[in-house]
C-alpha cells in the first residue's frame, strides 16, 4: 500500500509538470520496485527537465534496458551523455535510436552532430545523406565547413606521405 501511495504522489507531481517535486517520489517508488519501466522513463524526463544529467542518464539507461525499442529514450540518453561529456557513449546510444526509428531526420541530425564531435567523419557523411533522403532540403554550414577542413587536411597528409616515400 505504501508503494502505491508513493507512486501516486510521483504521478501527481509529474502530471502537473512539477518535475522537481516528482523526482524524490519517482526514486522512492523505483527503489521499492525497479521494474516499473514507465517510471524510469518519467524519472529520466523529469531529470532532463531539471538538467540533472547524471540522474537523467541513469534513468534512461535503466529504461532502455527494460524497453530497448524506444528511440526517444535512446535519444534522450544520448543528450544526457553529451551534457556529461561522454560523447562516445552518446554515439552508441544514437546508434540504438536510429535502429528504433530510421525515418526520423532529427535523430539523424543528432547522430551527425555527435559523430562530428567524435571525429567519425564517414558517419557524418552517412548521416547527412540520410537526412537528405528524409528531407528535400537540409543545409548545415557548420558541418560542411568541418568536412571541408578535414578533407583538405587529409589530402595534404596524403601528399606529404607520397613525398616522403619518394
Amino acid at each position: 500500500l505504501a508503494s502505491l501511495h508513493i507512486r501516486h504522489w510521483a504521478m501527481y507531481y509529474f502530471s502537473r509538470k512539477q518535475y522537481a517535486e516528482s523526482i524524490p517520489h519517482l526514486e522512492k517508488s523505483l527503489s521499492i520496485n525497479s521494474l516499473q519501466e514507465s517510471l524510469w522513463f518519467r524519472l529520466g524526463y523529469a531529470a532532463l527537465d531539471q538538467e540533472n544529467w547524471k540522474l537523467c542518464a541513469t534513468a534512461y539507461r535503466r529504461y532502455c534496458a527494460l524497453e530497448p525499442d524506444c528511440f526517444e529514450a535512446w535519444n534522450n540518453l544520448a543528450k544526457a551523455y553529451v551534457k556529461t561529456g561522454q560523447k562516445d557513449r552518446a554515439y552508441r546510444a544514437l546508434q540504438e535510436a536510429v535502429k528504433c526509428n530510421y525515418e526520423n531526420w532529427q535523430v539523424w541530425d543528432n547522430m551527425m552532430a555527435v559523430s562530428t564531435d567524435c571525429g567519425l567523419y564517414d558517419e557524418v557523411i552517412r548521416s547527412y545523406h540520410r537526412i537528405l533522403d528524409l528531407k528535400e532540403k537540409h543545409l548545415d554550414l557548420e558541418v560542411l565547413k568541418i568536412l571541408k577542413t578535414v578533407a583538405v587536411r587529409e589530402n595534404s597528409n596524403i601528399g606529404n606521405l607520397e613525398i616522403k616515400m619518394l
